[in-house]
């Protein structure tokens, strides 16, 4: 069974971090509404659509509304999130 993620991110008050709100839905369009309906709220940055099976996942694209660049979609354990990506350091 496909299950639809979306997931709302935006500005945080935790240095290098933004804070990720997670729902889930039926269809990708139902996602997609959800995240276009959220984003009338201050400091949200966008969302991701992430279609969901059993053993994997992946982003929807065309369905997310992401910034051109500076972010990182991960997974650790079963928690799928949204952060800022990780800054290359030259040591």
């Amino acid at each position: 069974m496909t299950n639809y993620l979306c997931i709302c991110f935006g500005r945080s008050d935790i240095p290098d971090h933004w804070y990720n709100m997670k729902s889930n839905h039926s269809t990708a369009r139902a996602a997609e509404r959800f995240g276009l309906d959220n984003m009338c709220v201050a400091g949200q940055f966008g969302f991701v659509v992430i279609e969901e099976t059993k053993d994997t996942w992946k982003v929807l694209n065309d369905r997310s509304m992401l910034p051109p660049s500076g972010y990182s979609v991960g997974c650790k354990n079963t928690n799928i999130y949204v952060q800022p990506a990780p800054q290359l350091v030259l040591a």
